[in-house]
């Protein structure tokens, strides 16, 4: 019936119109300012509320009206000792103040082309107050006209109700201290020799995909998840075991693990299985080293090992690397 109208009404222009000249039919919808929220002046586009799926709200129109922020705003915030950047995935996020306080109480989002996303009425609410003047001036400082995707962890947690696990560090962190509360139960010691909570809280998840930040990760991602081990027991455990001091001589923490998974855990794709900490390792180590003639070999290497093809971005392998590990902890879990 709409289009039918729509139509009638475009047959009676053309006919009117001379050559040359167009005519456009304009949709009431667009451009709507939502009086309650825009006090503080953000750039939305009032079409993505009414025609995404799930954000009408009758009782508070406008409240879930994406606005949209380039993913550069959160270098301040990540890089800032006044405030901490968590990401419960790759597509969903927090910002905590020193006081451990979420800037935004609902979190932020990041859509497939890697803008940010948060919702109109939250940032009224949040901002629009004395001591957020600079978070405010910041935040209009980064926002970007509509790009009309909120396909993100943010849109599905919250509007479809839909639970997803995480697929980045924190779900690495999550699925480690998992396996760490197994191997006290099941074998009786502390498979960690350091306070991994305290060192995660310290973590910075890359922002972009810029190299210093991703080496940055994998640095410490080699210290949370190979440094970490407790080398000491791990051999005290394997010799329990039958394992000969001489068979373990002069073995690192990460190849007295693979023993451990092999021995202790009985797993028999034991090299399978820990390859994901492997290619951390390698990773870390080229990190830290000059690009010489041989770095890119064995950056393909950790490629070839992660199943990425030749032409994928830094950030792409390091995104690919934490599900790796997501699914080597989960594998472990499962003995």
């Amino acid at each position: 019936m709409a289009m039918t109208y729509y139509q009638d009404v475009a047959n009676i222009h053309f006919e009117l119109m001379k050559e040359g000249e167009f005519f456009n039919i304009k949709n009431n919808l667009e451009n709507i300012i939502f009086e309650n929220f825009s006090s503080i002046g953000f750039n939305y586009d009032s079409l993505d509320y009414y025609y995404i799926p799930g954000l009408i709200r009758e009782w508070n129109d406008g409240l879930l009206t994406p606005v949209f922020f380039n993913k550069e705003l959160l270098l301040y915030y990540n890089s800032s000792p006044d405030y901490r950047v968590t990401f419960a995935s790759t597509s969903r996020f927090h910002i905590f103040d020193s006081k451990n306080d979420k800037l935004i109480q609902h979190g932020f989002g990041i859509n497939r082309n890697g803008n940010i996303i948060c919702w109109l009425g939250d940032l009224e609410k949040e901002l629009n107050t004395v001591k957020n003047k600079l978070n405010r001036n910041l935040f209009l400082t980064f926002n970007i006209d509509s790009d009309h995707d909120i396909v993100s962890d943010y849109y599905t947690n919250q509007i479809e109700g839909g639970f997803t696990s995480s697929d980045n560090e924190s779900g690495v962190f999550y699925h480690r201290n998992e396996f760490d509360k197994r191997i006290l139960e099941k074998h009786g010691f502390e498979i960690t020799q350091i306070d991994i909570n305290n060192l995660i809280k310290e973590y910075k998840h890359p922002i972009l995909n810029e190299q210093n930040q991703i080496d940055n990760s994998y640095v410490k991602l080699n210290s949370l998840l190979i440094e970490s081990l407790n080398v000491v027991e791990i051999k005290k455990k394997l010799i329990e075991n039958g394992v000969t001091t001489k068979s373990i001589k002069g073995l690192g923490g990460l190849k007295l693990f693979q023993k451990f998974i092999e021995i202790i855990l009985n797993k028999s794709e034991y090299s399978k299985i820990i390859s994901p900490l492997f290619v951390l390792y390698d990773l870390r180590l080229l990190a830290g080293h000059i690009k010489d003639s041989n770095y890119e070999s064995k950056l393909k290497s950790c490629k070839d090992r992660l199943g990425l093809l030749e032409n994928v971005s830094l950030i792409e392998i390091q995104q690919t690397l934490c599900i790796k590990l997501i699914e080597m902890y989960k594998e472990l879990n499962n003995n």
